[in-house]
Order: structure tokens, then sequence, then C-alpha cells
């Protein structure tokens, strides 16, 4: 029964999720509800974690640091 009700709101968040897959998907439906959307400025975001949470995540976990830098994309 636990794996059946997972499933089933694993299937409804994948649907919620890809509803609003796109910016500009996801500012016709939700400002029309009321909510603000807006645009991520993905170089500053990285820029910044680089910069504040690499180095711990380095630090905590040293033995992995490779790997984990070889998955961004």
């Amino acid at each position: 029964m636990l794996q059946e009700t997972s499933r089933a709101a694993q299937e409804k968040v994948r649907q919620l999720t890809e509803s609003v897959d796109n910016f500009d998907k996801a500012k016709e439906l939700l400002e029309a509800k009321g909510m603000t959307v807006n645009k991520a400025d993905v170089e500053a975001f990285r820029k910044v974690a680089q910069e504040k949470v690499w180095p711990a995540y380095k630090q905590q976990f040293p033995e992995m640091w490779e790997e984990i830098v070889a998955t961004k994309v």
C-alpha cells in the first residue's frame, strides 16, 4: 500500500512539474493564480554556490568531490 501511494504521489508531482517545465508556461499558468514568476539568473547562482557552498561540500565529501563536480551540467 505504501509503494502504491508513493507511486501515485510521484506521478502527480511529475504531472504538476511538467506542466510548468519552462518559464513561459510557468508564467502563463502561475501568474493567472496570483503568483509572481521570476526568471533565475543561473550564472549568478552558480557563482555564489561555487564561492559559498562548494567549499563546505568539498571539505565534507573529499573522497567524492571529483565525482560530484563531474556531474554538473
